[in-house]
C-alpha cells in the first residue's frame, strides 16, 4: 500500500528550480503576507528591502498562484513606506477590481442559470469554484475560473440553453460548455467519468448519494453537501496535483472548507472512504499544509501524521507551480518538454495517489494527443 511506503529521498527546501535566493525570499514574503489576510489574527510581517523589481516579481507569483486579490488587502494594511510603488499599487488595484468584477459576474451567471433550469425542471448543483468563494473573508477576492455544473438532466439543460440562441461546444467527453453573458460554463452530466474501476465506482456513487443533500446558497445558486465535498474537492485536487500540479489557492480552499465545515463531516467515514480508495496519504498531507497555511491545527482531523520530508516536497511542488507550464518553441521541442513534465511526477504515484502511472497517465495522454495532434 502507497502510504506504507517511507520516503527516504534527501530533498532541499526548495526544488531545484527555484533553488535561487530571490525566489526562495519571495515564496517566504508571499506565505508571509497570504496569512493575516485569511487569518486576521496572524501578525503583518515587516517587508524591508524589497525592490521594484522584487515587487513586480512578487505580483507575478501571486497572479501564479491565484492570490492576487487576497495578497493586496494585506499590502494595503503595511506602512506606507514598506509598500510597492504608486505605479505597481495601481496595477494591482486594477487587477484587484477585475477578480472583482469577474466574481460578480459569474454569481449573477450562476443564480440566472440556476433559476433557469430549475423552472424547467432541471437540478443543479455548482461545483467547486465560485461556491468555494463563501469561505473566503472576502468572497469576491477569490480568483474564479469558468462556472462548472452538474445537471441531473444534462441534456434537457443544454437544449435549454441552445434555444437562447446560445452555440455550445461538445467536443469534450467530460462536459459541454458555453458562454453565457461573457461568461464560460461547463455543463457536466456526471459527476465522475464513467470507470470500469472499482474505487471509482464507489467514489461515484458516493457522491450521487450526496448530491440529494445539496444546499441553497444566499446568492440563489445550489452547493454541495460538506461531505460531498469533502471527497470531491480532496480528488479533484490530487487529480490536478498529480501531472498539472496544484496552486496556493487550491489548497485555500481546502484549508478554509475543512476550517467551516468540519463540524458538519463525519471523519470516521470519510477517512474509512479515503483509505479505500487510496487518497489517504494525499489527504493527510493536505490537510497537514493547509493547517499550516491557515495557522489551524487540523491534527485532530488525519488518520496519520504524513512523512516530513514527503509533505515537504509536495509543498515544494506547489509553490513551484507555474514554473513548466507554458510550452513553447516547434512540435518537437513541445513534444519532449510535456513529456519530461509526465515522467517528472512520477514520483507522484509512486507515493501518494492511487492511480497506475502508466494506465492512469502515460495511455490516456498518449490517445488523447493522436486523436488531437494540433494540442501537442
Amino acid at each position: 500500500m502507497k502510504n506504507s511506503k517511507v520516503y527516504d529521498r534527501p530533498i532541499k527546501p526548495f526544488p531545484e528550480y527555484v533553488q535561487k535566493d530571490i525566489t526562495y525570499k519571495l515564496h517566504t514574503l508571499l506565505l508571509a503576507l497570504l496569512r493575516p489576510t485569511i487569518t486576521p489574527s496572524i501578525l503583518q510581517p515587516n517587508i524591508l528591502n524589497l525592490s521594484e523589481e522584487d515587487w513586480t516579481r512578487l505580483f507575478t507569483l501571486a497572479a501564479q498562484h491565484g492570490v492576487t486579490a487576497l495578497l493586496f488587502d494585506t499590502i494595503l494594511r503595511l506602512p506606507e513606506q514598506q509598500q510597492p510603488s504608486r505605479a505597481l499599487k495601481i496595477r494591482w488595484a486594477l487587477s484587484s477590481e477585475a477578480i472583482e468584477k469577474r466574481h460578480a459576474q459569474q454569481t449573477r451567471a450562476a443564480h440566472e442559470l440556476t433559476t433557469l433550469f430549475a423552472s424547467h425542471g432541471v437540478r443543479t448543483i455548482l461545483l467547486k469554484g465560485l461556491g468555494l468563494s463563501i469561505y473566503y473573508p472576502r468572497p469576491e477576492h477569490r480568483e474564479c475560473g469558468d462556472i462548472d455544473l452538474w445537471l441531473d438532466d444534462c441534456d434537457k439543460g443544454n437544449r435549454l440553453i441552445e434555444e437562447l440562441g446560445i452555440k455550445i461546444n461538445y467536443d469534450s467527453e467530460k462536459h459541454a460548455v458555453f458562454h453565457y453573458k461573457g461568461v464560460m460554463v461547463e455543463n457536466h452530466s456526471h459527476l465522475l467519468m464513467p470507470s470500469h474501476r472499482r474505487t471509482e465506482r464507489a467514489i461515484d456513487d458516493f457522491l450521487v448519494g450526496e448530491a440529494e443533500n445539496s444546499r441553497l446558497a444566499p446568492a440563489g445558486y445550489y452547493t454541495p453537501s460538506p461531505m460531498f465535498n469533502a471527497l470531491y474537492l480532496l480528488r479533484h485536487m490530487a487529480r490536478h496535483f498529480g501531472t498539472e500540479g496544484i496552486n496556493l489557492r487550491h489548497l485555500l480552499d481546502w484549508g478554509l472548507f475543512l476550517r467551516s465545515e468540519q463540524s458538519e463531516i463525519d471523519f470516521e467515514k470519510i477517512l474509512t472512504l479515503y483509505a479505500a480508495t487510496g487518497y489517504d496519504t494525499v489527504y493527510n498531507i493536505f490537510t497537514a499544509l493547509a493547517g499550516e497555511l491557515l495557522d489551524e491545527d487540523f491534527t485532530p482531523l488525519l488518520s496519520a501524521v504524513p512523512d516530513p520530508q514527503l509533505k515537504q516536497r509536495v509543498l515544494n511542488d506547489i509553490l513551484g507551480f507555474g514554473v513548466y507550464r507554458t510550452p513553447s518553441g516547434n512540435r518537437l521541442t513541445r513534444i519532449g518538454r510535456k513529456t519530461r513534465k509526465l515522467f517528472s511526477c512520477r514520483w507522484k504515484y509512486r507515493t501518494l495517489l492511487p492511480e497506475n502511472f502508466w494506465r492512469d497517465v502515460i495511455l490516456p495522454s498518449l490517445l488523447f494527443h493522436l486523436k488531437n495532434p494540433k494540442n501537442i
